[in-house]
């Protein structure tokens, strides 16, 4: 799954954490995934990816919801979109979020469905960019837990293409209030329900 898309490696520090035998758990990770990239491995392959996180963390906005809040901050103090600032920024932030909720989630026992529900969500808030179909690995881990917001979010990420038109694309903030106060009422609901506690209706293989 990293050869396909690298997002899962957000999991790893707590797959890590989790796993009995840790050293030989990483070596596995990172030999299986030095043998699927070595045939792609040149100095083009590290500038293409170095140039990919460069345009998805300083260069491309959409349905970005905290990032707008702070962008607006950053034009308040700049006078202009410190997205190249901000974004470094955000991607520092959901890397040490990221690390520090698979800390606690493995102190706290937490299992696995819930855990890479909080990472994952953790990382959506948070991205510059966010298309509805980015949500998907959060439904797909919905039935295995009491959390529903993703389903509600599911419907509610559709709006974003309000913003399309036919003389192009701008997007609509007051479609992005309506996203984002739902989506986080949903989230509310969830916590107020215990829908985050440790209790999952399956424990993930």
């Amino acid at each position: 799954s990293v050869a396909a898309k690298v997002l899962p490696l957000m999991f790893l520090p707590f797959l890590l954490l989790r796993s009995k035998s840790r050293l030989t758990f990483f070596v596995s990770v990172a030999l299986g995934v030095t043998a699927l990239f070595l045939p792609l491995i040149d100095l083009s392959f590290f500038q293409g990816m170095q140039a990919s996180l460069t345009l998805y963390y300083q260069n491309f906005e959409f349905n970005a919801g905290i990032y707008y809040l702070v962008r607006e901050i950053g034009y308040w103090i700049y006078g202009y979109n410190a997205i190249a600032l901000i974004g470094k920024l955000f991607f520092v932030l959901t890397t040490v979020l990221i690390l520090l909720i698979s800390w606690l989630c493995y102190k706290l026992n937490y299992k696995k469905p819930v855990v890479f529900i909080l990472i994952y969500l953790t990382y959506a808030l948070l991205s510059l960019i966010l298309h509805p179909w980015y949500i998907l690995l959060l439904i797909a881990l919905t039935p295995l837990t009491r959390s529903r917001f993703s389903i509600t979010w599911s419907f509610l990420i559709f709006l974003t293409y309000l913003g399309y038109h036919i003389n192009g694309f701008s997007e609509n903030y007051w479609v992005l209030l309506v996203e984002y106060l739902g989506l986080f009422v949903a989230i509310f609901t969830d916590w107020r329900n215990q829908a985050f506690s440790n209790e999952t209706l399956k424990e993930a293989p």
